[in-house]
């Protein structure tokens, strides 16, 4: 995952960081992303990063991807055609079991 950061008053360009070693869970109803000893935007700290999705959230991710077009919809459909699709089937069996 990439993070990039511009400043909202002194724009300076965009810095960015790689989250290399994420983590995902589920916690209490959301999807946690974690990553540790991650090195600073510019100096050099290092930094545990923890990210929190809401369901809601991850369904507008939905969204979006199934709402894809041109050249952004044969990359996302050959990633999920190919890799995903167990992943994929058993998201719409937890979706439509009572």
């Amino acid at each position: 995952m990439k993070i990039t950061r511009r400043g909202a008053r002194a724009d300076n360009g965009p810095s960015s960081i790689e989250l290399k070693s994420l983590k995902i869970s589920i916690s209490n109803g959301e999807i946690v992303l974690r990553d540790h000893d991650v090195s600073d935007f510019v100096t050099k700290a290092h930094y545990n990063y923890t990210m929190n999705l809401s369901l809601k959230e991850f369904g507008s991710i939905i969204d979006a991807l199934a709402s894809v077009q041109g050249d952004d919809k044969n990359i996302v459909g050959s990633y999920l055609g190919s890799a995903k699709l167990k992943e994929l089937l058993q998201l719409v069996k937890i979706a439509i079991e009572p």
